[in-house]
């Protein structure tokens, strides 16, 4: 009898977690649909010198994609991505506490940064 009872649980435990996998899978999804509806006239949204949220997010997938590192090599792929010179590092970190402080600009640098990876 015991054998049946811990296999019925294990079965509802694999159930539960289906359940809360699906749970998670459909929140991505309106997470990512949200980011993809983010509004360009939102402040929060406006380029840092010249550096857009979008380019932002590109260059920093590209970044870890091509593993580039150094401060020197990093700066310069940045500025051949159109990054004014010396400023990577001051845009990246605006760009983070802006991300700190907005859920929409969160969601979209993830869409954008996935994608970027991914292509």
């Amino acid at each position: 009898m015991g054998f049946l009872k811990d296999f019925k649980s294990t079965v509802n435990n694999a159930k539960e977690m289906q359940a809360v996998g699906m749970q998670m899978q459909q929140q991505y999804q309106e997470d990512m649909q949200r980011a993809a509806e983010a509004d360009p006239n939102d402040p929060d949204f406006q380029p840092i010198e010249g550096v857009t949220l979008d380019q932002y997010a590109t260059i920093q997938a590209h970044l870890i994609k091509n593993a580039v590192v150094g401060p020197e090599n990093v700066n310069a792929y940045a500025e051949s991505q159109g990054v004014p010179a010396g400023q990577w590092d001051q845009i990246a970190a605006l760009w983070t506490a802006r991300m700190s402080q907005s859920g929409a600009v969160r969601n979209r640098y993830g869409a954008v940064y996935q994608s970027a990876i991914a292509s």
